[in-house]
């Protein structure tokens, strides 16, 4: 891209201090800071996503013993002008919010701070459940409050539901009123299990908690924070020779040809939860016969697919068979890496794109922009012609591989995404990618 862009970073730290005299009533102060270096991993749902910032000594000039709590909101954006810094009320600035785990001092040459953490997932994840069965006979949002009331910090946490989701009732799923989470399971796993049995996921967007659809789930690349999500905006842009430095792309053959698909679907207006599975009958992987004759198989997983509507049991069918001949036909995962912060259109801030996110991602080879907008005909004269002419059977592979091409997959699904920002080199995201999730 050719515009010229100022890619900034800031840190909003409340610290409270450890009162080992009793009796103070200052203990929290706020601090705003440049940091030297940013890092934010933004990891699958079931895990905590991640922060690392190193900061200059004399920015945070604290023994740690003296620490009791931090709270951190990072800040990532372009300020459109060298001479300004990031605005802490502008909402597209927000990049992450959480809390440090660990506070390290090194004193040596440069003596710098280091402040590691997650965000709100870690409180669930630390937060062991008391082996109880869990009512589900209420909404999905009743049953998520009561459950919230037991995960410190989140008694009055604010949570967002896609349409439909927060009425879902469990029990009418699952036909009991009850569920028994795993003994030692950890409340964040217990409530990715509960909202999974509806086709729904949880995440936090900064500090808020949103149970989501699987296609709002992909489909929140756009979300600006602190007001609503915009469900079903455009997916960030992405085209190699113009705003990606490296891609790769790899391709298992055989790998999606062991997995059994699955759609799972929950309407809304019917309250009521359906599946269809292809191929029908399980993929046999594996057959052992004993010495007396006893067999035993090893099935292939179930790859599960949500969707949210109303379908009938024939259109879920044609459905998963669609979604398996498609996935063992374009099964890529992939890698790329770019220095912006907008995506190709300049739409999609970046900064905030983690798991789950499209992608649409485009090639642009010297040889394939070479010949954009000829016949076949014109093509191949351009082709096998010149100081670089291609021989003629490569040249028609090329040609046929170019129409192929256009009629594969351009979108993919971030698997995890890592951003990044230091003084010296500015902002820079990677993600790994995958056309099916």
């Amino acid at each position: 891209m050719s515009r010229a862009y100022y890619p900034r970073a800031g840190a909003i730290l409340k610290v409270y201090f450890e009162d080992f005299a009793g009796g103070a009533s200052n203990s929290l102060y706020t601090l705003e800071v440049i940091p030297k270096r940013v890092e934010i991993s933004r990891n699958s749902h079931r895990e905590a996503d991640t922060f690392r910032l190193e900061l200059d000594y004399r920015d945070f000039p604290f023994d740690p013993r003296g620490l009791k709590d931090i709270h951190v909101r990072i800040l990532l954006g372009d300020t459109e002008d060298p001479a300004q810094q990031l605005a802490a009320d502008v909402d597209r600035f927000q990049a992450f919010i959480g809390y440090v785990d660990t506070p390290e001092v090194l004193l040596e040459e440069g003596e710098v701070v280091t402040l590691t953490g997650r965000d709100y997932t870690g409180q669930w994840l630390d937060q062991k459940w008391d082996g109880r069965a869990i009512d589900i006979s209420d909404p999905l949002s009743e049953v998520v409050r009561n459950f919230a009331q037991f995960v410190p910090g989140m008694e009055d946490g604010f949570v967002e539901y896609s349409y439909g989701a927060s009425n879902v009732v469990l029990a009418e799923i699952l036909g009991r009123t009850k569920f028994s989470p795993k003994q030692g399971d950890d409340c964040w796993t217990i409530l990715v299990d509960l909202c999974g049995r509806a086709g729904l996921l949880p995440l936090f967007s900064l500090d808020r908690l949103m149970i989501l659809s699987a296609s709002d789930f992909n489909s929140r690349g756009n979300t600006i924070p602190g007001i609503s999500p915009v469900f079903g905006a455009r997916r960030p842009a992405f085209l190699y020779g113009s705003n990606v430095a490296r891609l790769t792309f790899k391709r298992r053959f055989n790998e999606a040809r062991t997995k059994q698909i699955e759609v799972r679907c929950w309407d809304p207006q019917k309250c009521a939860y359906s599946f269809a599975r292809y191929p029908t009958t399980p993929i046999v992987l594996k057959k052992k016969i004993s010495t007396k004759g006893k067999v035993h198989e090893t099935d292939a997983p179930i790859l599960p697919w949500y969707v949210t509507g109303s379908y009938t049991e024939a259109k879920l069918s044609e459905m998963a068979k669609a979604i398996y001949e498609e996935v063992a036909r374009q099964q890529i995962q992939g890698e790329l890496e770019t220095a912006e912060m907008l995506d190709l259109d300049g739409q999609t801030s970046l900064p905030l794109v983690g798991n789950g996110d499209g992608l649409v991602v485009r090639l642009q080879g010297l040889v394939y922009s070479s010949i954009e907008g000829m016949s076949d005909s014109e093509a191949l004269a351009f082709l096998t012609t010149g100081p670089r002419a291609l021989d003629a059977n490569l040249a028609q592979a090329l040609l046929l591989s170019r129409k192929q091409s256009q009629q594969l997959a351009s979108t993919f699904y971030v698997l995890e995404a890592k951003h990044s920002w230091d003084r010296d080199n500015g902002y820079k995201m990677s993600c790994t990618f995958t056309n099916y999730v």
